[in-house]
């Protein structure tokens, strides 16, 4: 089976509801794809293991970054540090491979 990483960074609390919806597409994705042999995997920093680790915490959500095919960041009124560092983050590890494909929306009133 084909796995297709997906890292989806925005503002937790402005994109709520959107990175619900998201999470649901992908879940409906899966369901006619995985059939055909591939699976969409979405990371999301709310969905990852919460326990502790021997670094910063952002760090382990850095490398599932350096790790997907794909990096989807949502944009609206405001970037949080974290947000920024993972656009960072995917940005240079893009440079260097050509992975991950950063896809970027910017929501308008």
């Amino acid at each position: 089976m084909k796995e297709i990483g997906i890292f989806l960074a925005s503002s937790i609390d402005e994109f709520e509801r959107e990175r619900e919806q998201i999470g649901s597409y992908i879940g409906a994705l899966n369901d006619i794809f995985v059939r055909n042999g591939v699976y969409f995997r979405l990371h999301k920093c709310e969905d990852m293991p919460k326990a502790m680790s021997h670094t910063r915490k952002q760090d382990d959500f850095n490398e599932k970054i350096r790790q997907s095919d794909f990096f989807f960041i949502l944009f609206h009124k405001k970037v949080g540090e974290y947000t920024l560092e993972e656009f960072d983050v995917a940005l240079d590890t893009f440079r260097k491979t050509n992975a991950p494909r950063i896809v970027t929306y910017f929501k308008q009133l």
